[in-house]
């Protein structure tokens, strides 16, 4: 099974609407913030949780969605 697969099944049994993506970096360093790694990981997993509410609600009703709304707040320090 690929990450990509894992990471869907995981968000598909996640109840509700809302999930919060928390990074920090382990070790501070001076002029070093988030590797692009970290960032694609958050890209990746940001998608997938929003495709997975599309597909549960699908699941749910048995009719495709046909709007979708995605509400964000960054906090970032």
């Amino acid at each position: 099974m690929s990450d990509g697969q894992a990471l869907f099944e995981v968000m598909m049994a996640i109840e509700g609407d809302e999930f919060d993506f928390e990074y920090s970096r382990g070790k501070i360093e001076t002029g070093r913030t988030f590797s692009e790694e970290a960032m694609q990981n958050l890209r990746d997993q940001m998608i997938t949780y929003v495709g997975t509410r599309v597909m549960r609600r699908w699941e749910k009703t048995g009719e495709p969605p046909t709007a979708l709304r995605v509400e964000m707040r960054v906090l970032v320090s």
